[in-house]
């Protein structure tokens, strides 16, 4: 089989990681993804997870994102643009919506950088609300 086909073949693991990414509200991590198939009682070998995963963010369905250099994440790409909050001691993540002014302030970036920004990423690293106490 061609390399092009497989990426075509919907895999029913393929499914299953799509379908528990569009109920995130956050990235996660390979290892995350595995353990919340198993849950539902697909047992899946983490390479295959991997190898699901770079299909997945080769075709433009997903992307991953870094936080300080950490594990990587991944997320939709459909979902609405957004950034995220994330604790420095357990790892929590969370998306937030930031606004119209980002949007702006990317957009005079540009003029005055004669730039053109194609995509930008800003992440807030604090404290949860469980770490705090």
């Amino acid at each position: 089989m061609k390399a092009r086909e497989k990426e075509r073949r919907f895999s029913k693991v393929r499914e299953a990681v799509l379908q528990y990414l569009e109920k995130s509200a956050e990235p996660h991590t390979a290892i995350q993804i595995e353990k919340a198939l198993a849950k539902v009682g697909l047992k899946v070998h983490k390479t295959t997870i991997y190898r699901e995963l770079e299909i997945l963010e080769k075709s433009g369905t997903i992307q991953y994102v870094y936080f300080d250099g950490k594990q990587v994440r991944y997320e939709l790409t459909s979902k609405p643009h957004h950034h995220h909050v994330v604790c420095v001691d357990c790892g929590t993540v969370k998306d937030i919506a930031v606004g119209d002014i980002l949007e702006k302030k990317e957009k005079a970036i540009a003029h005055k950088s004669k730039f053109t920004i194609l995509r930008h990423s800003l992440e807030f690293f604090g404290i949860c609300s469980r770490c705090k106490k």
